[in-house]
């Protein structure tokens, strides 16, 4: 094959190639047309901080992943005004109180959950937990599990309302 022959066929087959995304399949680059799937993030924890990416809700720490489909994302739970980072004494040496009204309408203080999100505590107990499901055989319905520097454990688990097991 001469130099002539050989430059039209690598043309034809690049430029026709191109048109169909198989040389950018080949060299790793995008257009392939396979589409890359989001990667879903974990903590510390083992789960997906509120406001992250998620398919299901046992991805989240808080239980919740809402969204539409490949847009869905970690939602948080009973926050009313207390943001990720917040906690009182208690569970984060030196910090103020922040008030909050809980779910349940009782005056709590703002926490952080596993997950990064605001939560407002009215009741809890030191234990071992990642995810706010885990706080639920604990606290009841509505329980999250908190980053609790207080507790041995560093975790404990709260509720909007007593903290009673079901």
């Amino acid at each position: 094959m001469d130099d002539l022959r050989f430059d039209r066929f690598t043309r034809r087959f690049v430029l026709g190639g191109l048109a169909r995304g198989v040389p950018s399949a080949l060299l790793g680059v995008g257009g392939s047309g396979a589409k890359q799937r989001k990667k879903v993030k974990r903590n510390a924890f083992g789960c997906v901080d509120v406001g992250r990416f998620c398919r299901r809700g046992g991805q989240c720490c808080s239980g919740i992943c809402a969204g539409k489909k490949g847009r869905k994302r970690c939602r948080a739970h009973n926050a009313d005004i207390c943001r990720g980072g917040d906690a009182n004494g208690f569970c984060k040496v030196g910090a103020p109180d922040v008030d909050c009204t809980t779910a349940t309408g009782k005056t709590g203080l703002c926490q952080t959950t596993t997950g990064k999100a605001g939560f407002c505590n009215w009741a809890g107990e030191c234990a071992e937990c990642t995810k706010d499901e885990e706080c639920v055989a604990v606290c009841g319905a509505g329980a999250a599990c908190l980053v609790c520097a207080g507790c041995p454990e560093g975790t404990s688990c709260a509720s909007p309302d007593e903290c009673v097991a079901p």
